[in-house]
């Protein structure tokens, strides 16, 4: 007997409006619903330079000093900040 452990995706978590989304472990997220089509939404890797290591001082910048207005979710002991590249 094999059990099964349920992961949940905190990206797609803040994009769904805060819905955990589970995934079982060893499938792929392909089963996620697309994200929005607005500009802001497209993965980085599809703009020019992008995807890239970030130091400390860029994302202060990035997320407002890690501002708590920025938070988009918290997930066990984890948050997830949104910013302005």
């Amino acid at each position: 007997m094999t059990s099964k452990a349920l992961l949940f995706d905190a990206a797609s978590s803040a994009i769904n409006g805060d819905v955990k989304v589970p995934i079982e472990e060893g499938s792929s997220s392909a089963a996620l619903p697309p994200p929005k089509t607005t500009p802001c939404w497209y993965p980085l890797s599809w703009r020019s330079g992008f995807p890239r290591a970030f130091d400390q001082s860029e994302l202060e910048v990035i997320t407002g000093s890690f501002a708590d207005g920025n938070v988009v979710v918290k997930v066990e002991g984890m948050k997830i900040y949104q910013g302005i590249l």
